[in-house]
């Protein structure tokens, strides 16, 4: 759901990725419901991952080379929305560079 009211093209392409996460279990809902009682005790969250970490992870991906090969496909595939009589817009050239950078 996109909320109240339809996102325009010029909101919606800036959405990097999206996806379902579909429905939590009973068991994950319910403990969802515990945690979210006003009477309940604040859960502590533990960092899983440093600054220094994520920083140089972001470092890392901007070393990643991609091919010609990679890339050209990537090509083919926004184009291909450029050119589908079923699509009513095709990709932008920032979800090539979304795509490059997801894959």
């Amino acid at each position: 759901m996109e909320g109240t009211f339809p996102l325009p093209e010029a909101q919606l392409d800036h959405i990097f990725l999206r996806f379902s996460m579909g429905y939590p279990s009973a068991k994950d809902e319910s403990q969802m419901l515990d945690r979210f009682r006003p009477q309940s005790d604040p859960i502590e969250v533990e960092a899983v991952a440093s600054a220094l970490k994520i920083a140089n992870a972001q470092t890392a991906i901007d070393q990643v080379r991609v091919s010609d090969i990679a890339k050209n496909f990537i090509l083919s595939i926004i184009q291909a929305t450029r050119s589908n009589d079923k699509l009513q817009l095709g990709e932008s050239p920032r979800a090539s560079l979304a795509l490059q950078r997801a894959s």
